[in-house]
C-alpha cells in the first residue's frame, strides 16, 4: 500500500470571486446601458464562473479555456485590482489536478509578481509552490517554498488582526510547520474561530482550520485532543457540495498519520486506501 503524502499546504480551496455583478444587474444602468467596464466585468464573471463550473464537473478541458479567457480579460483590470490574482489562483488547481506541473508553476510564479508588495498574498503563492512541489516528491524545495512563505506572512502578521481568517490560518500552518508550536496555537484557533463566525461551522473553510489545529496537537503530542478535530474535518468535507476531493484526500491521510501513531493500524490502512482511491482513482 502506497500512502498518499500530504503537506501541511495541500489542504486548499478553489476561490469564489468577489463580483460587482450585483452592481451591474442590481439597478439601472446609468443612461440605460452598461460602460465598456461594466461589460468588461460582466464578461471577466462569466468565463470565471465557467471555468469553476467545469472544473466541479472535472470537465478540465473547458476550465482551461474559460480559466485562460478570464485571465486575458483579468489582465485589462487596475493593476491593484485583485481579480487577476484570484483568476490565476484558481487555474493552478486546473492543471495541478491533470498533473501538468510546468502549467501549474508557471501560473504560481505569474502570481508572484501579481502578489508583489502583498505580504500575505505573496506568503499564499510559496504556500501553493510548496504543495507543487510536494505533489511532485521535491521535498527540499517544499521546505524551501514553506519557508519563504512563512517569512513573508510574518513579515505582514502586524496586520492579521484585521486581515482575513485564510490569512491568519495560512500564518498558524506555517508557524506549525517550523515547530513554532507555542506561538501557533493561538494564531491556529484565532483562525478557526474566524472561520466559524464568518462562514458558518460547516464551511471547507472551517474544515481546514480544523485539520490545522488537530496536527499541531499531534506534533504536541495531544493525540487525543486532535482526533476529534480530524472527524469533524472529514465529515465537512464529506457534506460538501460540489464536493471536494482533493481537501478530502488530505484531511483522510493526515487521520490515518494519527491513527497509525495511535497503534490502530487496520483503521489507518482504511483511511490510506481510501485517501488513495480520491486521488488515484480505484485500483484496477
Amino acid at each position: 500500500m502506497v500512502k498518499p503524502k500530504y503537506s501541511i499546504a495541500i489542504i486548499a480551496v478553489f476561490v469564489a470571486s468577489t463580483s460587482c455583478l450585483q452592481s451591474c444587474f442590481g439597478s439601472p444602468f446609468d443612461g440605460g446601458y452598461p460602460s465598456d467596464e461594466q461589460l468588461k466585468t460582466i464578461e471577466w464573471q462569466r468565463n470565471f464562473d465557467g471555468s469553476q463550473n467545469a472544473y466541479r464537473r472535472q470537465d478540465f478541458a473547458e476550465a482551461e479555456r474559460f480559466g485562460n479567457a478570464a485571465v486575458k480579460i483579468a489582465e485589462g483590470f487596475d493593476s491593484d485590482d485583485q481579480r487577476l490574482y484570484t483568476t490565476l489562483h484558481n487555474l493552478v488547481f486546473v492543471y495541478e489536478d491533470q498533473k501538468k506541473w510546468a502549467e501549474a508553476e508557471r501560473l504560481q510564479m505569474r502570481s508572484l509578481q501579481v502578489a508583489k508588495g502583498n505580504p500575505m498574498r505573496t506568503a499564499e503563492v510559496y504556500n501553493g509552490l510548496a504543495t507543487l512541489y510536494s505533489l511532485q516528491g521535491n521535498d527540499v524545495k517544499e521546505d524551501e517554498m514553506l519557508a519563504a512563505a512563512l517569512m513573508a506572512a510574518e513579515s505582514g502578521a502586524t496586520k492579521t488582526t484585521s486581515s482575513s481568517p485564510e490569512d491568519v490560518e495560512l500564518l498558524g500552518r506555517l508557524l506549525v510547520h517550523a515547530k513554532r508550536y507555542a506561538e501557533a496555537e493561538p494564531v491556529v484557533l484565532q483562525a478557526l474561530q474566524m472561520q466559524e463566525k464568518r462562514y458558518g461551522a460547516d464551511s471547507p473553510m472551517v474544515a481546514n482550520s480544523l485539520a490545522s489545529l488537530a496536527r499541531l496537537y499531534v506534533f504536541e503530542g495531544k493525540l487525543s485532543e486532535a482526533e476529534p478535530l480530524y472527524k469533524r474535518a472529514i465529515v465537512i468535507c464529506e457534506n460538501l457540495t460540489p464536493p471536494s476531493t482533493g481537501q478530502l484526500a488530505g484531511a483522510l491521510s493526515m487521520y490515518a498519520e494519527l491513527l497509525e501513531k495511535l497503534k490502530r493500524p487496520a483503521e489507518a490502512k482504511q483511511m490510506y486506501e481510501r485517501s488513495g482511491r480520491l486521488i488515484n482513482g480505484p485500483q484496477r
